[in-house]
């Protein structure tokens, strides 16, 4: 694993990614899972092992493939730097639909950018529910 330039040491940002409780992945433009944290795979039912021989569109719901798709493309072309608060279904190992709030951004500095993807598992398909309820 090596850390994007922008002040981080490689040893820093393996601390941030491997030790942070919040589920965090990385993949680059092709969907190629780079790194993954335990909190990350914990969620999913993985080991660590296994999430990253998969790709990030692998582990999310096939309804949502579009609009991942999107927000991906929308990302490596520099249209936006970030996607925040999109609810998001990922498809657990053994099968079972997960919603979370997937907030992501891309991270530029060599040839290809990567995107890092954060997933807050408190969040639920009820306080979206309610939300739109009340718009």
């Amino acid at each position: 694993m090596t850390g994007p330039s922008r002040g981080l040491s490689p040893e820093e940002y393996r601390h941030l990614l491997s030790r942070n409780p919040i589920a965090m992945m990385v993949h680059d433009q092709n969907s190629r899972l780079l790194e993954a944290n335990q909190a990350c795979a914990h969620l999913l039912g993985y080991s660590l092992t296994e999430i990253l021989r998969l790709d990030a569109r692998d582990l999310v719901h096939p309804d949502d493939h579009v609009e991942r798709d999107r927000e991906t493309d929308a990302l490596m072309s520099g249209a936006v730097d970030s996607v925040s608060a999109s609810a998001r279904k990922l498809l657990r190992k053994d099968g079972e639909t997960l919603w979370v709030q997937a907030s992501k951004s891309v991270i530029r500095g060599d040839n290809f950018g990567k995107i890092m993807v954060f997933f807050d598992k408190s969040w639920t398909f009820e306080v979206w529910r309610e939300g739109e309820t009340r718009a």
